[in-house]
Parts: C-alpha cells; structure tokens; sequence
C-alpha cells in the first residue's frame, strides 16, 4: 500500500481539529466528516496494523474525533452515517473494536430502530463475552427498547465478567454502573440488588490454599464516591472495601 495522500491527510486533521467543536457544526458538515472517516477506513481496510501506525503519529485529537463521531453524527440526525462509520471503524481500531460495534448497537436504540438494536446486541455479547463494558453497552440499548428484563441480565454478565477478570477498579467501575440502572429502574427483580460476595482462591508460594471473599453491595446507592467511607459500616474508604478491593 502507498502512502496517504497529503490531502485526505491533511483532511483528516482538520476534521480531528474541528472535532472538539463538533456542536458548533452543522448536519452538511457532520455528513463531510462521515465521508472523510469512511474514505480512512477504506484505505486501510485489511490493514489494521498500518493504520495503528498512521494514529500512532497522530496526536489525542485524532482518537478523540474517531471515538466521538458515530454519537455526535447520531446527536446531528445521522443516523445510518452514524452507523456506517462505526461498522466502517470496527475493522480498524482493536483497542476501540468494541466500543465502536456497542455503540452502533445503542446508536440505533436510541432512534427507535428497535429490531436493528436487537440483532446488533445478539451479535455482539456473542462477540464480545468476555469484555463487561460490552454487556453494559448491551444493558443500555436493551433498557432503551424497552426489555428492562433483559437489560437486567446483560448488567448482571456485566458483573459476573468483571469480577471473573478481578480487578478491582473495573469491579467498581462496572458497579456503579449497575446501580446507577437499578436506581432508574427499583421495580425490576434481580439478585443483583444488596451484598454480594466473590470468592477468590489462590495459592501462596509455600503451597498453602488461600480463600479470600469479598462483599460488594450493587443497587444499594446511586453512587458512591470511591474516596467516601463504605457505607457497609467497614469504616474503610469505598474504593478499598465494598468498592472493588480484593
């Protein structure tokens, strides 16, 4: 593959750059600027590792305008631009790959598209399984169309997943949101709401097996400051108790 042109280069910043202004464009615009994404991603279509190159040279503007688009072409009206380029980005960017497939699945959600919102969620907790921020995704956009049963149980994936991977801000990252869901939605039995306690066993370099269990609480609080005092009564600060410390 040759080089990028200097125009669709220089292109390219100056959308990064009018990117941090994105509401001051308009919907004409916001169109130019799908094109622009969608014509980049064609250009390095089966050739993700140089277009992670071409970011790396690129400063923070560049991600920002990338990870922004879909929603803010979404905000302008845009759709099936909206969409396109983040099937169009996919491709593209593995450290962004899922956010970009979810946030098609949300995009389409929120304009009423429910069937389209559905089919893409299936795909993607099946892709995605193992990563919690895609079964929040998926919580959101199910909670958006209206089946708050389901919602529930992607955020309780959500869950499961993160404290299988055991780290602990993530722990408490995926929580709060989880309570934050709970919160918008009390009538919605789950066992997600009150205590709940992970266990983890691992084996010190003497050979002995140790067990350590952890309580968290879900759907207690909207939100809980992680520097706050645990309101399980511990007296430890949140963040190192209920909070997500193992």
């Amino acid at each position: 593959m040759g080089d990028v042109s200097d125009d669709l280069e220089r292109r390219v910043e100056a959308a990064a750059r009018a990117g941090g202004v994105v509401a001051d464009l308009d919907q004409a615009e916001m169109a130019a600027q799908a094109l622009l994404a969608v014509e980049l991603a064609e250009r390095f279509l089966g050739h993700p590792e140089e277009f992670e190159l071409f970011a790396a040279e690129r400063d923070y503007e560049f991600d920002d305008w990338l990870v922004n688009l879909p929603n803010g072409l979404a905000r302008a009206g845009l759709v099936d631009e909206a969409v396109r380029v983040a099937d169009a980005l996919v491709t593209l960017n593995s450290g962004f790959e899922s956010d970009f497939a979810c946030g098609a699945a949300t995009i389409l959600a929120r304009a009423g598209r429910k069937e389209e919102a559905r089919a893409r969620i299936k795909v993607n907790v099946g892709r995605f399984d193992e990563n919690p921020w895609a079964w929040l995704e998926a919580g959101e956009a199910l909670a958006i169309v209206g089946d708050i049963e389901a919602a529930a149980a992607a955020y309780g994936r959500a869950v499961d997943v993160a404290e299988q991977r055991d780290d602990p801000t993530e722990v408490s990252d995926v929580h709060e949101h989880v309570s934050g869901f709970l919160a918008s939605h009390p009538e919605v039995p789950t066992t997600l709401r009150g205590p709940r306690t992970r266990v983890r066993v691992s084996r010190d370099p003497d050979g002995s097996v140790v067990v350590r269990a952890t309580t968290s609480l879900t759907g207690s609080m909207t939100k809980v400051p992680r520097n706050a005092t645990c309101p399980c009564g511990s007296g430890r600060k949140f963040k190192r108790c209920c909070g997500g410390a193992g």
